[in-house]
């Protein structure tokens, strides 16, 4: 029973610049439902204790421990907590909803053994979620140009500016062509020079 539904996970935190770890047993692993989506939110929230960028969504867990299995059981089983005290009602409130469950859980970036790997993808996913944040910052302002009251997008206003010049080149170019207008008469070809080399007979003598 122990060996088929019973696994380890390591406890570590800083303290004074020192990492203290603590090695726990369980048997069905606790997962705070409010605040997220799906089961892998779930794990990131439980295991992660502390100023992260979540890899599943947009949250950040604030804290100052790390959880992390050290040996995962055969069967493994979570205990999803779906109340949260309510302090309006003064009491525990069921929370009703959707929690998406993935068919395949990919729990090796939760082994403690993984743990600098981990960190560096961790790291990766919040310098991307920040360029993200600055990129769309900047189309933000793209979409909304200008500084007057009223914003257009940028877009459009230099597809207008494009299409305003290059009606006004087409309209200068009719009025300074004479040619351009209807009936007037063509200018005839200058004649060529006359050439310096004689004529040659066309008329052979005899011999």
């Amino acid at each position: 029973m122990v060996q088929l539904f019973y696994g380890n996970f390591v406890t570590e935190r800083k303290h004074k610049g020192q990492i203290l770890s603590n090695i726990e047993q369980f048997g069905q692993y606790p997962l705070q439902v409010n605040g997220f989506n799906n089961l892998d939110e779930c794990l990131e929230g439980a295991m992660v204790e502390r100023d992260i960028e979540s890899l599943h969504s947009d949250q950040t867990i604030t804290s100052g421990r790390e959880r992390w299995f050290s040996k995962l059981p055969p069967v493994l089983t979570f205990e999803l907590s779906r109340f949260e005290f309510n302090a309006q009602l003064g009491r525990p409130e069921k929370i009703h909803k959707k929690l998406e469950f993935p068919q395949v859980v990919y729990m090796d970036r939760y082994l403690h053994k993984n743990i600098a790997m981990t960190h560096g993808r961790r790291g990766e996913v919040k310098r991307l979620k920040d360029q993200l944040a600055s990129l769309q910052q900047k189309l933000e302002c793209y979409k909304n140009y200008g500084s007057g009251p009223v914003k257009y997008p940028l877009a459009d206003m230099l597809q207008f500016v494009l299409e305003f010049a290059t009606t006004k080149t087409a309209s200068a170019s009719q009025a300074e062509d004479p040619r351009g207008g209807a009936g007037s008469p063509a200018t005839p070809p200058p004649p060529p020079p006359p050439s310096d080399q004689p004529a040659e007979s066309s008329a052979s003598e005899d011999g």
